[in-house]
């Protein structure tokens, strides 16, 4: 069973920032608290971040910040925060659309628990696993397309997350929900995350 973390102080004002935001725009970014992508795709990451201007939410470690573009903390102050630590509670908020993960296990089951539609980029073990399962079994999200963050791969992948104007391109990736909802779990669902727990 999985219990929230008791509440705390919003030191780095996250959830504040999250009130003054629409139903599911922003992108939630986070790596876990043991892998970071290599120094070019927080390259390519960043610039996505900032022309998308889709507000975001990035759970980095302090010294991965050093590998963003010059200036993109300055610039993207107003569209975003980039913090050291945080998930729960920001998964658990409404103005979170999308969750870009290294699916690893616990961050999948609490994306899934908070119904946000998923981006990941596996790094190494049951990640990439996961990352298979997330797009292919239970269609709740999606891998990028080369398997790291590309310029072209991420924009890709949040424009199919997040865009809301019904277009023609929005939601078909082979079936999966770019929506956030509640999902309705299947016994094979359910036999599946047993197994995954297994290993």
């Amino acid at each position: 069973m999985i219990l929230p973390p008791p509440p705390g102080a919003d030191t780095y004002g996250c959830i504040t920032r999250l009130g003054k935001q629409k139903l599911a725009p922003v992108a939630y970014v986070s790596f876990g608290s043991v892998t970071a992508p290599p120094p070019h795709e927080l390259v390519a990451l960043a610039e996505v971040l900032e022309t998308s201007e889709a507000p975001f939410v990035c759970s980095l470690r302090d010294n991965s910040k050093v590998h963003f573009p010059n200036g993109f903390l300055d610039r993207t102050t107003s569209q975003g925060l980039v913090i050291p630590w945080t998930q729960f509670d920001v998964l658990a908020h409404t103005a979170v659309g999308v969750f870009t993960t290294h699916c690893g296990w616990n961050s999948l089951l609490e994306s899934i628990a908070e119904g946000v539609p998923m981006i990941g980029r596996p790094f190494f073990s049951h990640q990439t696993l996961n990352g298979r399962v997330l797009e292919n079994v239970w269609e709740i999200g999606l891998q990028l397309e080369s398997g790291v963050f590309t310029k072209h791969g991420v924009l890709n992948s949040l424009d199919k997350v997040l865009s809301q104007d019904g277009g023609e391109n929005e939601g078909e990736h082979k079936g999966t929900s770019t929506t956030r909802k509640e999902r309705h779990w299947t016994k094979r669902d359910l036999w599946i995350i047993l197994l995954l727990c297994q290993m």
